[in-house]
């Protein structure tokens, strides 16, 4: 047994390997949210830009503030009435050639630290349990993102987020399925 990889006590070498792993994996997952971002305009773009009840496209449609939602509440006897009343106004497209009006598409905030989290997630998922999450190939492609990095680069990353995630790995159980910078390179 290697006593350094025993004591984490990386040398400067395999502390430049982990450095430059946990890199690889930070612009990994900018791609992917970057992607999900791309993704998330194009629904939108589409959604808002053709009527679905007559299909006619975005230069007969206008923007409107027209959806009126109003949530109340009262409650008391018959001398004392409590109450709160809230009506909020909601964008709209308005379809000039039919008239008729669907609420625009709402898109999610999609942040690096959230795609990082649900991938940490993901792989937590896989190694805990792995003969349960094999059917669900998005997870797997979801931590390809990890693909040909040190697990010292992955639990550094994961210490990042420690706190957010739902079931943090340990060392013994990311090494298991990912090499460590402490074994020997076979030549």
């Amino acid at each position: 047994m290697n006593l350094r990889k025993l004591l984490y006590l990386p040398s400067p070498e395999q502390s430049l390997t982990i450095i430059d792993d946990i890199k690889v994996i930070q612009e990994r997952c900018k791609e992917v949210g970057a992607t999900e971002r791309k993704e998330q305009t194009e629904n939108q773009k589409s959604r808002d830009s053709r009527c679905p009840k007559c299909r006619a496209m975005s230069d007969k449609i206008v923007d409107r503030i027209a959806a009126v939602e109003g949530v109340s509440n009262f409650r008391g006897n018959i001398f004392k009435f409590v109450g709160r009343l809230a009506i909020e106004t909601k964008p709209v497209n308005h379809c000039m050639v039919c008239g008729h009006e669907w609420e625009k598409f709402k898109t999610k905030t999609i942040t690096d630290f959230a795609i990082t989290k649900v991938v940490l997630d993901y792989l937590s998922d896989i190694i805990r349990n792995s003969e349960r999450n094999k059917r669900y190939s998005w997870k797997h492609e979801a931590i390809e993102v990890f693909k040909d990095c040190s697990a010292e680069a992955i639990y550094a990353v994961q210490k990042e987020y420690k706190p957010s995630l739902r079931y943090p790995l340990t060392m013994r159980q990311l090494r298991t399925k990912y090499k460590s910078v402490f074994d020997k390179k076979k030549s």
